[in-house]
């Protein structure tokens, strides 16, 4: 893993004439364009800090919109990052906010605070914030990191005393495990650890870097760092030994594509701690070296993980299952951007029509599950992916035309970034195709693209992704136009032979595909 590769981009979120699609207004949540304007909400945190802080009051340098979490009508979850500067040192802090309707805020409030206190939660020394408060204007629910209402073990992986004693007790196991690249021994549980702050998902995950935080290392000792991810109560085990057994096998069967390796679990946090990968992330790097060559990047390594058997992983599902998500998506995206409800009837029809066959003759092989520009490092002729919380077994196309649908979203999020969505999907799907035994189907591809794209539709709107979603409401005829063509983008695939179908047929195992 790498900080520069999972960092949060702060969200521009102004609000004017109702946004997108009028999304903004909702008398639910009269206030909503007001919690997502940063520079209003620095203005409100610095006074209501005033009144609240115990202790002197930090001043607010900054403040960014990271995360929103929208459900029109009921309540919108917001994670912003301040930059609070008092007698110490500018430092981060983040504040999860949700905003409710007026009748239900004080009971809400009164329950999330019965639950901070219930579990031993105070007040942050170096914060001097409430770890949960009320706030009646704009109308919302503030919790300050790490107190979050569904993260139980948030507060013990943020402990950096108790990660310090953990890892000096892990200490033996990790020097061989985590050694540096360039051969030094790693200094693990000498100093004072610290971390940074990388992402989080409000109720879903968080992930820290810590490294050693006293700032000298030794000749021959390389500072250790580490990425400490949190997971929902009874999530953290399953994350930690799939991703670990996945690895072990990537690594025996020495396939051009690695693995961050998950280090160690631990429970009373609901927490895994990850090696530091390094290298940078695949956008970024495309930024600089051109999309061409990250593309192919992508697809030699999605097609050397693939062809790697990982078994003991659950089935993934069934395009009926798939179809009826995009239903569900599609209706979901067309109630609030209604002028687009034809559009996407008519993509929701296509797909009704297009479904894939079963026994298609390709293999069932480990997906990646969210294979995307974002979880994909590069570090000199190396490759990694990250984020394989979601591995099941499948069709590998799914993989691939998740790939090719996030990158219409990065266009559509980053529309002056040099990405020519369909070339570089092309030139992924090419690369792909000439890597693997199995045909690469245009349609199929389309098919699981389209679908992704849905769950991606639905997502501009619950997370009110509003430059996005202005993009989407002026080219959508356009755009959908585009996405109906996918299967061109592909090209043909010649007849399998007898024995491509003998050895590569549906169901087949994975080992059985590899050259």
């Amino acid at each position: 893993m790498s900080a520069s590769a999972n960092g949060m981009r702060a969200r521009k979120t102004a609000a004017v004439d109702g946004g997108p699609f009028g999304l903004l207004i909702d008398p639910a949540l009269p206030r909503l364009s007001e919690a997502l304007d940063a520079a209003g909400m620095a203005k409100r945190f610095a006074g209501g800090f005033a009144e609240r802080a115990h202790g002197p009051a930090p001043h607010v340098h900054r403040c960014e919109v990271e995360e929103v979490y929208y459900r029109p009508g009921r309540h919108c979850g917001i994670l912003y990052r301040l930059q609070l500067n008092g007698h110490d040192a500018l430092r981060d802090e983040w504040l999860y906010a949700r905003l409710l309707p007026a009748e239900l805020l004080r009971e809400r409030f009164e329950k999330a605070q019965e639950a901070v206190v219930a579990a031993g939660a105070s007040a942050l020394v170096r914060s001097q914030l409430d770890p949960v408060s009320l706030w009646e204007k704009p109308g919302m629910i503030v919790w300050t990191f790490p107190n979050d209402p569904k993260l139980p073990g948030l507060r013990a992986m943020a402990d950096t005393a108790r990660a310090r004693r953990r890892l000096a007790r892990e200490r033996a196991t990790l020097g061989p495990l985590a050694g540096s690249e360039d051969g030094r021994a790693v200094r693990a549980g000498r100093g004072e650890l610290a971390f940074e702050r990388v992402k989080y998902m409000p109720t879903k995950r968080c992930v820290l870097r810590y490294h050693d935080g006293d700032g000298t290392a030794e000749a021959d000792r390389a500072p250790f760092v580490f990425f400490a991810k949190a997971y929902p109560a009874g999530e953290s085990e399953p994350a930690f030994g799939l991703q670990r057994a996945a690895r072990e096998r990537l690594v025996a069967a020495r396939v051009a594509v690695e693995l961050a390796e998950p280090l160690v679990h631990v429970s009373e946090a609901s927490a895994v701690w990850f090696a530091d990968w390094g290298g940078r992330g695949l956008i970024e790097t495309a930024a600089e070296r051109g999309w061409d060559e990250m593309a192919e990047r992508a697809a030699a390594a999605l097609a050397a993980f693939h062809r790697v058997a990982q078994p003991g992983i659950p089935d993934h599902a069934a395009a009926d299952d798939v179809l009826d998500e995009a239903r569900k998506d599609a209706a979901s995206y067309a109630a609030h951007a209604r002028r687009h409800a034809g559009l996407a009837r008519g993509l929701i029809a296509r797909l009704e029509r297009g479904r894939p066959p079963s026994g298609v003759g390709r293999p069932a092989v480990a997906l990646h599950g969210a294979f995307r520009a974002e979880h994909v490092l590069v570090r000199g002729a190396r490759t990694a992916f990250l984020d394989l919380d979601g591995m099941t077994l499948g069709d590998p196309l799914f993989d691939a035309a998740e790939f090719v649908a996030s990158l219409e979203f990065l266009a559509l999020r980053s529309p002056t970034a040099p990405v020519d969505a369909e070339r570089v999907s092309r030139k992924f799907l090419a690369c792909y195709a000439a890597s693997v035994p199995w045909a690469v189907d245009g349609s199929c591809v389309a098919w699981y693209a389209v679908a992704s794209i849905f769950r991606k539709l639905h997502g501009a709107v619950k997370r009110l992704a509003l430059p996005t979603l202005g993009r989407l409401e002026a080219q959508g005829e356009m755009l959908a136009e585009r996405w109906n063509n996918m299967a061109g983008w592909a090209a043909r695939p010649p007849q399998p032979s007898r024995r491509q179908v003998r050895h590569g047929g549906a169901g087949a195992h994975p080992s059985e595909v590899r050259s």
